[in-house]
């Protein structure tokens, strides 16, 4: 069996060759016209290669220099910027972020003046409870390619939760981030991107400039199912407007197997990578723009860091072990229906790392003895609940629960290992465990599995019957929601034992015409049309029927 040492004097070749075909055949399965694949060893490009085109018009071929939009790997770009200017000492990770944006404000069902509690370090590690979308360019509406615009935006949003609370993904918290970063500069934010990143490591072909990615000539165009074109401009700057080409990103990824270092030079202070570097000990795994994805194998623990992007047509796989000197960049143009985000992830240095460690460990269960929770607590955790458009459901099973997702309706038995801490003893998920959260103020109990994801509380049959009479009578009815001009899924709005619905997710009314889910999002029926998460909801004409001849 290989050791750690081997990986660095590694025959690469059968990896690189398996690599190769695995990449052809996703491009021909998923129909992507291009990509730019990338693997570094230390400080040295070992794998370089080319497929496919920029775009069927043009038919010009992918080349290491052609530019590819990042999308939300963008949000390790600004974190690691970010930490240069906390080196110069222009930020504090830890300063609420009103000393720097003294006007700023945002609206919180939580707590007043949620703004006065906001760090940059919560901003980016998704955990100041923010939502995703802002009312002023987005994932939806090109209404605006402005970054300046889309940030002002932000201050119509309502927080998902208390700030600080939990991690929740969320755009907006790396946007605020580079808004801080760009005014301490004194500069545009894609200026200071260039001064803080590009120029240091010699990336000459990246920028988040608008004017200069839509003016190159090698630049790989986004491809989207059923868009004759996608939108070119991300006003999203901070989170996911970043374009860079094969090259550059080798030496991002150098930058970060050196953990600060590249080309001889110490660029980031050790202490400064390794807090962008540091994880919470449970919950999400989530840095400062980076995720901890650890990968279990016979003879050694590894940590894979890493951060992906996916949308406006282009798909990116970035992940880094500097542990084992090894990082990964595939980047394409184009978005499949029903494929993985990112199918790319796991053709090269998994291999690798299996071949030098042995295989992934399959899962234990807990070692803890089951307990036996009573009626009374079985009947307060069962009901439905929901992330995003997601749902878990736990109903009741002779003396037991059982768990069943959404997307995979086979059961799942849960054993207790204590009044809140439970694992799936039978099912597709065991032998996962999962921990019950109880609800504080206007939070609703959630439970989160040992991965961190967490899923709120919706409704459950024993419930009572809720508040809503003949309010919002005339806002129901069925919707659609569009992307880009484009209806890309339906919407109900009704009344259910009392209560509003939206397409399964009950809401609760916070002040007239402003509901929100049990996960927090907002459903804002005040305006002239309804918006849900700062998404505009679009009323479904009425089906016509035909005269009879």
């Amino acid at each position: 069996m290989p050791t750690d040492a081997d990986i660095a004097t590694m025959d690469l070749r059968p990896f690189i060759d398996a690599g190769r075909e695995e990449v052809r055949a996703i491009m021909a399965r998923n129909q992507t016209l291009g990509t730019a694949a990338v693997l570094v060893r230390g400080d040295e490009v070992v794998w370089s290669e080319c497929f496919g085109v920029t775009d069927a018009a043009s038919n010009r071929p992918i080349d290491p220099h052609t530019l590819f939009s990042l999308q939300s790997t963008s949000k390790n770009v600004t974190a690691a910027a970010v930490m240069m200017a906390v080196q110069r000492g222009l930020l504090d990770l830890d300063r609420p972020i009103t000393d720097y944006l003294p006007d700023f404000t945002v609206n919180s069902r939580h707590e007043q003046d949620p703004q006065r509690r906001m760090t940059l370090r919560l901003l980016l590690s998704h955990r100041a409870g923010f939502t995703h979308e802002a009312p002023v360019g987005g994932n939806f509406r090109p209404d605006s390619r402005s970054f300046e615009a889309h940030v002002d935006s932000i201050s119509r949003t309502w927080l998902r939760y208390p700030v600080g609370a939990r991690y929740a993904y969320s755009n907006l918290g790396i946007d605020l981030a580079g808004l801080v970063l760009a005014k301490a500069f004194g500069a545009p934010f894609d200026e200071t991107l260039k001064a803080l990143i590009f120029d240091p490591l010699g990336m000459g072909d990246t920028t988040a400039t608008p004017e200069v990615y839509v003016a190159r000539e090698n630049r790989a165009i986004g491809h989207a199912p059923d868009y004759d074109r996608v939108p070119v401009v991300v006003p999203m700057q901070a989170a996911g407007g970043v374009y860079s080409s094969a090259a550059d990103m080798a030496r991002y990824a150098a930058f970060h197997l050196g953990k600060g270092r590249l080309g001889g030079q110490t660029l980031l202070e050790p202490r400064l990578w390794e807090a962008m570097h540091a994880f919470p000990e449970t919950g999400y795994q989530y840095g400062l723009g980076v995720m901890r994805l650890p990968l279990d194998l016979e003879h050694a623990g590894i940590d894979l860091l890493a951060h992906n992007g996916g949308g406006f047509g282009f798909g990116s796989s970035f992940f880094y072990c500097p542990d084992q000197g090894l990082a990964w960049v595939l980047l394409y143009n184009g978005q499949s229906r029903g494929a993985p985000s990112n199918p790319y992830d796991e053709i090269i240095l998994h291999p690798i790392l299996k071949h030098a460690h042995g295989p992934v460990r399959p899962p234990r269960p807990p070692a803890a003895q089951p307990v036996a929770p009573t009626p009374e607590a079985l009947d307060r955790l069962a009901g439905t609940y929901v992330t995003g458009i997601s749902f878990m459901t736990l109903r009741r099973e002779g003396d037991g629960l059982v768990l069943t997702a959404s997307d995979d309706p086979a059961p799942n038995r849960l054993v207790f290992t204590g009044p809140d801490t439970a694992w799936m003893a039978e099912g597709p998920g065991a032998p996962k465990g999962l921990r019950f959260h109880p609800g504080r103020g206007l939070e609703a109990p959630w439970l989160e599995f040992d991965n961190g994801v967490g899923f709120d509380y919706n409704d459950g049959e024993r419930d009572a019957p809720g508040p809503i009479g003949r309010q919002y009578h005339h806002d129901l009815g069925d919707y659609i929601v569009n992307q880009w001009g484009r209806a890309i899924y339906p919407a109900s709005l009704y009344k259910k034992n009392g209560w509003l619905y939206l397409s399964g997710l009950r809401v609760t009314e916070h002040q007239p015409g402003l509901l929100f889910t049990g996960d927090g999002e907002a459903l804002d029926l005040r305006g002239e049309a309804p918006e849900f998460r700062n998404i505009p909801l679009e009323r479904t004409p009425p089906i016509q029927s035909e005269s009879a001849p």
